[in-house]
């Protein structure tokens, strides 16, 4: 079965938790404050990158980007975005894709 949800969350600086209720295959996490930058994560990544396109220039991120929530429930399954990915006060937007 596909799934997909998105969504918006304001950036802490901090680690932010997203809850979405199922571990997701990709997730993209756009800054639609300044509309600069475009964060993507897929499965097989390790946790904590992802690939970064902002200005035309194409870069992965090795620490505290995007990982996925491994919790039991459906209010602890999702993805959080590390302090590498979000700023304080910015507003993203994301999409969470699963299934084939």
């Amino acid at each position: 079965m596909r799934q997909f949800v998105s969504g918006t969350f304001v950036g802490t600086g901090a680690l932010v938790n997203v809850p979405i209720g199922w571990q997701p295959d990709a997730v993209e996490i756009v800054n639609i404050t300044d509309g600069t930058s475009v964060e993507k994560w897929f499965t097989g990544m390790a946790a904590g990158t992802s690939v970064k396109i902002s200005g035309g220039t194409v870069a992965p991120v090795t620490a505290n980007a995007i990982s996925l929530l491994a919790g039991d429930t459906n209010t602890t399954k999702g993805f959080s975005v590390g302090t590498a990915s979000n700023v304080l006060g910015k507003t993203y937007a994301y999409t969470a894709l699963r299934g084939a």
